[in-house]
C-alpha cells in the first residue's frame, strides 16, 4: 500500500508569520486584561486596614487606605512630592488617575507604572504596603478568533 501526502502550506512562511501572530494575541489579551483590572479597581470591596496590613479576606476584598495615607492625601503630599490634581474618592490606585491611566497593552504585554505592581504584590524596596491584587489576566475572545483566523490563513499559503 502506497500513501501519498500533499503539503498545502509553506512551513517557512508559517514560521515567519507566527511571531507577529503571537504579538497581536498578546496585545489583544492585554487590552482585555487592562479592562478587567480597571473594573476590579473600580468595583472592589475595600475592607478595613490596620497596622498589620492584613491579607485579603476574600477574593473580592482589598485593604482600604491606611490612616497615614489618608492624612498625606489630605495634605496632598506623599514621600515629599505632590500627588498632583486629585480626583474625587479615596480609591487606592486611582487618586490622581496617573497609575490608572498609565496601564496600556503593547505587543510585549501590559505596561504600567511600577508602583502599581508593588501594590499588586504587596511589597516594594522602601514602602510597606498591603497587598491589593487588582491585576486580573483575561484572555481576549477576539484575540483568540484573530489568532485562529491568521493561523488558518497562513496554513493555506
Amino acid at each position: 500500500m502506497k500513501v501519498t501526502t500533499k503539503i498545502t502550506y509553506n512551513a517557512a512562511k508559517l514560521a515567519k508569520a507566527i511571531p507577529e501572530m503571537i504579538e497581536n494575541y498578546i496585545q489583544g489579551s492585554g487590552e482585555s486584561t487592562i479592562k478587567a483590572s480597571r473594573k476590579r479597581i473600580d468595583t472592589i470591596n475595600y475592607i478595613s486596614h490596620d497596622s498589620n496590613h492584613p491579607k485579603r479576606k476574600g477574593k473580592s476584598d482589598m485593604p482600604k487606605l491606611s490612616d497615614r495615607t489618608m492624612a498625606l492625601r489630605a495634605k496632598n503630599r506623599l514621600e515629599g512630592s505632590s500627588y498632583g490634581a486629585p480626583k474625587p474618592g479615596n480609591i487606592p490606585l486611582k487618586y490622581t488617575g496617573n497609575f490608572y491611566d498609565s496601564m496600556e497593552a503593547t505587543k510585549k504585554g501590559v505596561k504600567m507604572l511600577k508602583y502599581g505592581w508593588h501594590h499588586n504584590e504587596g511589597k516594594s524596596d522602601s514602602i510597606l504596603r498591603p497587598k491589593r491584587e487588582f491585576f486580573e489576566f483575561k484572555a481576549s475572545k477576539e484575540a483568540d478568533k484573530n489568532f485562529e483566523k491568521e493561523l488558518t490563513k497562513n496554513f493555506r499559503k
